[in-house]
């Protein structure tokens, strides 16, 4: 998007604080969709698309090729053709979808998977609705009165009906029936679909109209085209002896009021739509077709999938609402519909819309008699003022539109919510996926079988695809990576690589800045922090736990001074501040776990604060170990109470300050809900290759007025402010703590990991997990000689889907090693915490087997029947012979 239509966008939606966004066709949400959501994220947003196109251009192609009628209409395009993709993907993003008809709405919920609550019939497709007896009195009244209204027309002064100009507001002269000549049809002809509309009305409407006319009428009537043609389609079509003329431009809408009918046939879903509004401004009868359905054989089709055309009183007495759906379908009354049934040959239902023969016999015989009869044609007339008046009443539709956008936004966030595909389609931010097109493939199959989450995310994951026989459980260690993650970097590196962050931006650094501060604020989303800045990007959190350790660690702890760590702590965690203690004289101090159920000791924790001597609590959230949650609300409660005295009473709050926590949050972030600010804690580090994300990706979360105190890790680049050759100055976090050129393909990637966890739901992952969670420590717990580390999975703050285990007489590396042979991907060793493995629980090292989102039941079963299998195998080697 050029930079001044962004200026504009921006102006707009700031100006108007919208709460609905209409897109004019898919072209226009894709192009502005993602600035409109990132800039009004609670407005409505409307794709006005009115045409599923891929479905026109397939129709198209069929009727070219010279297929039968019937095959054109059941015709339904290919899921994975990228035009199709493009406007399906462009649906599901949409709040609210306008389609054109009943057949393509069918087509997209039932064959393409696009939810039911998004869809609406296009106006000219709406079923009757009941208006108030007044209106339809009016309506009644009107038609009853036709049959003088003609005489008095012809009676009112030259080249002005009265009623006419009632309605138009005594504008301009509306010639009566007397004077109008000829059928007119307007369009732009360069356009394929209208172009194949205009051939069909030239060669099959048009001779059948022609020979239905009276015989005074036949050798004068003539169908007159205007549009932007080509030259070779004008000499083709141009035949003035047969009473066709190609008129090329049209000058003016005016040249309306020398005609007695419009001819709008809606051919594979392109017409003269917008040009019957101002036909009824001009006083000019609308004859006109349902969607790819003139002139063709409707036997296989689904008679519910067609309109039908009805007349205007018939549409009157039904009671139909004109300012809800437009009718432009009525021609007649009841006697009329009679004799054009009859000259059709065909059902009342179906006349003046589809015809059931292969020609186009009944529109023509409509037409004709429309075209001849006076009254017809002034009843016709008067209900087009009428449709008229009622769309120009801006009040009534007004209070209408207001009504459907609070209606529809009351109901909003939880169509978002369980809109799985368009949450993950703006996540990704792509026009057509690959997840789109295997979304599509394997709906029906899923829809069948009851697919779980892991059926239906795994097509988002090429190396599962790739590798079909890995059963990969050491997401512990790293997570896969969906394809929206791959596609968010290659896209940074193919379409906007440059810097961040500079003084000048150009366009493409511009563009990068947006991208990476865009991830900052997903990441800040996601975890719900006050505001974006409190989130620094770093490479790992190893590195997030330096930057605390060094730029407050460093500042604020002495002798004395301690600082209290679980017994489970990442080497990741232990050794930055092991490091700070040495250099600050201050000490470590252990909280041991329960007995019961290895799960950090509350009790144990509270009488190790010590008042005025606690500094800060650093504590594992999710123990990649034991699989055990910490409770850490609880504990960041206690860590900032001021502390009682021995003995005595509890301190007023700030008499002595409690303690500051650090919660390593890199196995709990990617399974469960993460809020900062429920939790309370002062600091929260992740890293972004276990939550899905790319390698060299973590962040680091702190309470701004904590950042602000702290001293960078490391200076340089953006981080600094003022500089000069005495000294510099620090910029304000987070760009404080991110010096150089940051990994900035690989924050992009977070964020687009962030996207697709939200778009799943953390609630649905951690459903999802915690059946994982008990099919693997139950599997496990069934194996002869198994020791399964950390909590059972009923314990109150549950279990992680990964389990540490080791099995009596066993050599776990080796079996690691068997395993891999099978394809089974597991760790094994001390995972990075050896002194809870040898220190305080004195064992060796343990296999891990740890499942996400993309494992299934089946994958943990097979693992534990290849592991059992393998140990046998290793028993029977080690038993004397």
């Amino acid at each position: 998007m050029p930079p001044n239509r962004e200026a504009l966008l921006v102006e707009a939606l700031a100006a108007a604080a919208p709460t609905a966004v209409v897109f004019d066709r898919f072209y226009a949400e894709e192009a502005f969709s993602f600035r409109v959501r990132e800039l009004a994220p609670r407005a409505l947003r409307i794709l006005d698309m009115q045409d599923f196109h891929a479905l026109r251009a397939c129709r198209q192609r069929l009727a070219e090729a010279g297929a039968p009628p019937a095959g054109v209409l059941a015709a339904r395009p290919d899921a994975h053709a990228p035009e199709c993709l493009r406007e399906l993907a462009a649906i599901h993003r949409s709040d609210l979808t306008l389609v054109c008809s009943p057949v393509e709405m069918d087509m997209l919920v039932r064959h393409y998977g696009v939810p039911a609550s998004k869809l609406v019939l296009a106006p000219f497709f709406a079923p009757p609705s009941p208006y108030d007896q007044q209106a339809a009195g009016g309506a009644q009244a009107a038609a009853a009165a036709a049959a003088g209204q003609s005489s008095a027309a012809a009676a009112a002064a030259p080249g002005q009906s009265s009623t006419a100009a009632a309605a138009r507001g005594g504008s301009a002269a509306c010639p009566p029936f007397h004077e109008r000549r000829h059928f007119v049809m307007i369009g732009n002809w360069r356009h394929p679909p209208n172009l194949d509309s205009a051939r069909w009305a030239c060669s099959e409407l048009w001779p059948a109209l022609r020979a239905a006319l009276p015989a005074g009428e036949r050798e004068h009537a003539e169908l007159h085209l205007y549009g932007a043609y080509a030259a070779g389609a004008a000499q083709q079509l141009h035949r003035p002896k047969e009473g066709v003329r190609m008129m090329g431009f049209a000058p003016s809408l005016d040249l309306m009021l020398r005609y007695r009918a419009l001819l709008a046939p809606l051919r594979f879903g392109a017409g003269l739509k917008g040009k019957i509004v101002d036909a009824w401004w001009h006083g000019l009868p609308v004859l006109t077709t349902p969607l790819g359905a003139e002139g063709m054989t409707a036997a296989d089709a689904d008679p519910a999938d067609l309109v039908t055309a009805g007349t205007a009183v018939a549409a009157a007495q039904a009671a139909a609402d004109p300012a809800c759906d437009g009718h432009v379908w009525q021609l007649g009354d009841g006697s009329v519909c009679s004799e054009a049934e009859a000259a059709a040959g065909s059902s009342q239902d179906d006349w003046g819309g589809l015809c059931s023969a292969d020609t186009s016999a009944g529109l023509a015989a409509a037409a004709a008699l429309l075209y001849s009869d006076e009254q017809l044609w002034s009843s016709c007339q008067q209900r087009g003022f009428q449709l008229l008046r009622l769309l120009y009443d801006a009040e009534r539709n007004l209070a209408r539109v207001h009504a459907a956008v609070e209606a529809a936004a009351a109901e909003l966030e939880a169509r978002r919510a369980s809109d799985f595909t368009g949450a993950m389609l703006w996540s990704q931010q792509l026009r057509a996926t690959e997840y789109f097109s295997r979304w599509i493939e394997l709906k029906e199959t899923l829809k069948q079988q009851g697919g779980n989450l892991a059926e239906r995310i795994r097509p988002d994951f090429d190396i599962l695809r790739n590798k079909p026989s890995l059963c990969y459980l050491d997401t512990a260690a790293t997570a896969l990576k969906p394809n929206a993650v791959l596609k968010a970097m290659h896209d940074y590196y193919h379409m906007s690589t440059a810097n961040i962050h500079k003084g000048v931006e150009h366009e493409l650094s511009k563009e990068s800045t947006d991208h990476y501060e865009a991830a900052r604020r997903k990441v800040a989303a996601f975890i719900n922090a006050p505001r974006p800045e409190e989130v620094v990007f770093t490479r790992n959190a190893t590195e997030a736990i330096n930057v605390v350790a060094h730029g407050w660690g460093l500042q604020n702890l002495g002798p004395g001074d301690q600082i209290l760590m679980s017994v489970a702590e990442h080497h990741s965690s232990l050794a930055p501040w092991q490091q700070v203690a040495q250099k600050t004289g201050a000490t470590i101090v252990d909280v041991c776990l329960t007995e019961a159920t290895q799960e950090i000791d509350l009790e144990d924790l509270q009488a190790k604060l010590r008042p005025g001597k606690t500094k800060i609590v650093v504590m594992v959230h999710l123990s990649n170990v034991l699989g055990s949650v910490l409770p850490a609300d609880r504990v960041c409660q206690l860590a900032h109470e001021p502390v009682a005295l021995a003995g005595g009473p509890c301190l007023l709050p700030g008499a002595q300050a409690g303690a500051l926590v650090l919660l390593d949050s890199c196995q709990y972030l990617p399974h469960r809900t993460t809020d900062v600010q429920a939790l309370g804690c002062d600091w929260l580090v992740a890293s972004g290759h276990k939550m899905l994300g790319p390698t060299s990706s973590g962040f680091l979360w702190g309470r701004y007025d904590l950042l602000c105190t702290m001293e960078p890790l490391m200076v340089g680049g953006s981080t600094t402010g003022e500089i000069h050759f005495g000294a510099h100055s620090n910029v304000p976090p987070p760009l404080r703590f991110e010096a150089g050129t940051p990994a900035i393909a690989e924050a992009i990637g977070l964020g687009a990991a962030v996207d697709y966890l939200t778009a799943l739901g953390m609630d649905q992952v951690n459903q999802y997990e915690e059946e994982l969670a008990r099919e693997l420590y139950c599997q496990l717990a069934g194996l002869p000689g198994a020791t399964i580390l950390g909590p059972p999975p009923d314990v109150p703050m549950g279990r992680a889907s990964l389990a540490a285990f080791y099995i009596d007489g066993c050599d776990m590396m080796q079996l690691a090693a068997e395993l891999d042979k099978q394809h089974m991907a597991v760790s094994a060793g001390f995972h990075r915490v050896k002194p809870l493995h040898q220190d305080y629980l004195h064992i060796g090292p343990t296999m891990r087997a740890s499942a996400y989102i993309y494992n299934t039941k089946d994958e943990i079963q097979r693992f534990v029947a290849a592991l059992r299998q393998c140990m046998e195998a290793q028993q029977r080697l080690r038993k004397p012979s």
